[in-house]
């Protein structure tokens, strides 16, 4: 019985247990079991956030975790969220997270649990990036460990010819077509 179940479940096992062994009659004991088990938490999911939020995000926090005057995490979280709105300056570069915040719906609560549950980044979108001025089909950008790019007939599920929108600007390679790689070819 170690395999993890929802809340229902769980209510499910109880009451067929409790009523097997007749413990239902005792006095409240089914009303206080299952009052126990409503009690308990969800299993929270980290939030997954840009990079650049998350980062700024937790540089705020921290920000406020290191002010003399905030005594614990939950302080700090409440003082982040009371400088998003009023945007006056802490002294720190917040620019994606304040953009992020007013663009972005239930931005809220998004980030009180990124600081309570932690964060993931969100996957940049990888692009296979066709070769400019040479009309054969399939024909992709490579790039190559010492940093410099060729190209590939094909390329499809190979790392090498998947590229970022910055890979893709820090390479100049704006001006060409590209396609975005799903994630069944990743």
């Amino acid at each position: 019985m170690t395999d993890k179940m929802s809340k229902e479940d769980a209510r499910a096992v109880l009451n067929e247990f409790l009523s097997r062994n007749r413990l239902e009659l005792a006095a409240n004991v089914k009303a206080y079991v299952l009052e126990i088990v409503e009690s308990i938490e969800p299993e929270h999911q980290k939030v997954v956030l840009p990079k650049a939020v998350g980062e700024q995000w937790d540089m705020l926090v921290d920000h406020y975790v290191s002010d003399q005057a905030v005594t614990d995490k939950c302080s700090a979280i409440n003082h982040a969220m009371r400088w998003l709105p009023n945007r006056w300056s802490v002294g720190l570069d917040c620019g994606d997270l304040l953009y992020w915040w007013a663009n972005t719906q239930d931005s809220y609560t998004k980030l009180a649990d990124a600081a309570r549950y932690g964060w993931v980044p969100k996957p940049e979108k990888l692009y296979r990036v066709k070769v400019y001025g040479i009309d054969l089909p399939g024909l992709y950008y490579w790039k190559r460990d010492d940093g410099t790019t060729s190209f590939v007939q094909g390329g499809a599920g190979q790392p090498e010819t998947e590229f970022t929108m910055d890979e893709i600007k820090w390479r100049h390679l704006e001006n060409c077509e590209w396609e975005e790689v799903t994630t069944d070819e990743q």
